[in-house]
């Protein structure tokens, strides 16, 4: 989480941790973003969206029908990871999506150099370092934003 704030700091985005529930879970379920939901709406802090990772979005939708609120009309939803499924989510899921094919293939490439760099001895072995490799993600729009404030 600590690099998702940085990221939004350097492009001028304020978090407010009052509205931020960190999930510590090993495996993602879509059940959790029930009651992450359900916790966020609890500490009674007015939002218009809640952005979460697409494999928790419809549960947290169904909390947020629960509290009397609509998608899109009182709060917007993103989701991130776009799934297969997001296709098929009512009202159509806003996503971010990732370029997993490039991202799988340049993280094998650097698996592969560092495989080949441990025969190399110790004081070679800065030649091998791989730089972080930056991604950029694609937005779908959907209809589950709406207007802030609408």
């Amino acid at each position: 989480m600590e690099c998702d704030w940085r990221s939004a700091a350097e492009l001028g985005i304020r978090i407010r941790p009052e509205l931020t529930v960190r999930i510590e879970i090993s495996v993602p379920t879509p059940e959790v973003g029930f009651p992450a939901t359900k916790e966020l709406l609890a500490r009674k802090e007015p939002f218009t969206a809640l952005f979460a990772y697409t494999i928790f979005r419809d549960w947290g939708d169904l909390a947020l029908r629960e509290a009397g609120l609509r998608v899109p009309q009182d709060v917007s939803v993103v989701g991130f990871d776009d799934i297969p499924g997001a296709a098929f989510a009512n009202p159509g899921l806003t996503t971010v999506r990732q370029p997993l094919l490039r991202m799988a293939r340049s993280r094998l490439r650097r698996w592969l150099i560092r495989s080949r760099a441990r025969g190399v001895r110790a004081g070679d072995r800065h030649r091998a370092r791989i730089r972080r490799t930056r991604f950029h993600g694609e937005c779908a729009i959907g209809e589950a934003v709406g207007e802030s404030g609408s």
